[in-house]
């Protein structure tokens, strides 16, 4: 049976596959071209589409001609064309095309194509630019464009060009946003022909990573110098406590040297005079080394707490002077040994300046501290009093071991009229 006198299902069943063939094969070619499908590849694609569309156009217009009435030259062309031939070209063509998607799905995993190494290069971290030795532009990723739109306002399309806009220096360091890159050129070859590659390298982590291990260094220097700073005043002031403690021990000495010289001379009596002039020249001795603060010993205190309490006691009652204790002597050490300093200092004060014959100890005591007030019974300094050698190193003993001291001229009635000095310390709290 020929075509044209086949059932019009038929007919039209044939011409539209054959259609949609040619559809098919019209985007397979444009695929071929989008991924750079090799020339001889598209040449047989080209060929074959042409001669299915050539075919489909002639039978369409034969088949026209033949049931509208047209140009009877298609109609001639295909009066001898037998059904089964047009089958079989569709056949053929179907072949075909299934052999063309498979070869060019076959091609394409083997192949990049342009687009792919472009989205490649849109996707790294890293900027990156191509450019001819004259400045002609040949590729480049996003990052790189961002680089010259953001900063430069204007396009990448001169390598040259872009050199001068970043500073004509490479390497160097840039910022974009909150980004730091550092860029770069080099000069490779792109098959026989020498092209510039300038790459810009992400260096964020590692600029902060710098910062930040500056600034530790530039902090471990200031911290060195308050370290060395700090050594210094820890040996001057431990120099000055030396010194303040061979000057109390000083004033001890000849406080003690003066009391016994005082009740010898008046009374006369005394169990070894010779010790007395022994420790009065020791006395002198070491107020000379004083003096120029040089040949101070610091001999540590060896008598017991009790005997050092005592032999305060002794040595007032020897010069004259009646101790009363009101309250306990504190237990703790450091708070013992300010209390046997203000002692001592109270008593050489009641002897030489204000001829006392009572001296009055009120110790009390609180959750967190300790109150001790000294009062003598004798003269009252004038009002332009000003502290002297002996309290003026008891106030910066007691200052330095956390207390306070405090002078009172005309004190309140709770207290023993008199010259009266107040010392406050805390206690060691334990857990």
């Amino acid at each position: 049976m020929n075509f044209i006198e086949a059932p019009d299902g038929v007919i039209y069943a044939l011409l539209l596959t054959l259609f949609f063939e040619t559809a098919e094969l019209m985007m397979m070619y444009a695929a071929a071209l989008s991924i750079r499908l090799e020339k001889k590849r598209r040449v047989l694609l080209v060929i074959t589409l042409l001669t299915e569309y050539y075919i489909l156009s002639t039978l369409i217009l034969g088949v026209k001609a033949y049931k509208l009435g047209g140009d009877m030259r298609y109609l001639e062309k295909i009066l001898q064309i037998k059904t089964w031939h047009v089958a079989v070209i569709v056949i053929f063509f179907l072949g075909l095309n299934l052999f063309y998607m498979k070869d060019g799905v076959a091609w394409w995993k083997k192949h990049i194509s342009a687009d792919a190494v472009k989205q490649s290069m849109d996707g790294m971290e890293t900027g990156i630019c191509y450019y001819k030795l004259n400045g002609r532009f040949l590729l480049a990723n996003k990052i790189m464009n961002d680089i010259s739109t953001k900063l430069f306002e204007k396009n990448l399309y001169d390598g040259l060009e872009f050199e001068k806009d970043i500073g004509g220096t490479l390497p160097c360091t840039l910022k974009l946003d909150d980004r730091t890159f550092e860029l770069s050129k080099t000069v490779i070859d792109l098959e026989g022909t020498s092209v510039y590659e300038l790459r810009a390298n992400d260096i964020t982590e590692e600029n902060d990573k710098s910062e930040q291990l500056k600034n530790y260094i530039e902090e471990q220097k200031r911290m060195g110098k308050r370290i060395r700073n700090y050594g210094t005043n820890v040996d001057k002031i431990a120099r000055e406590e030396e010194i303040l403690e061979a000057k109390i021990n000083v004033h001890d000495e000849l406080g003690q040297a003066l009391i016994r010289a005082k009740h010898f001379l008046q009374t006369g009596e005394d169990e070894n005079s010779e010790e007395i002039f022994t420790l009065c020249e020791r006395a002198l001795s070491l107020l000379r080394n004083e003096g120029t603060n040089a040949g101070v010993e610091i001999n540590p205190r060896t008598a017991r707490d009790s005997d050092r309490y005592n032999n305060l006691l002794t040595a007032a009652r020897d010069v004259g002077i009646d101790v009363t204790l009101m309250g306990k002597v504190p237990t703790e050490k450091t708070a013992f040994d300010v209390f046997i300093k203000a002692l001592h200092t109270s008593i050489t004060n009641a002897m030489k300046h204000a001829e006392s014959k009572n001296l009055y100890i009120d110790v009390k005591e609180t959750y967190s501290e300790y109150f001790f007030f000294f009062t003598n019974d004798g003269l009252l300094p004038s009002p332009e009093f000003a502290e002297g050698g002996g309290l003026s190193h008891l106030r910066e003993y007691v200052e330095k071991n956390g207390g306070t001291m405090k002078i009172f001229l005309e004190p309140p009635k709770v207290l023993n009229t008199g010259f009266t000095l107040s010392v406050k310390m805390p206690k060691i709290l334990v857990n």
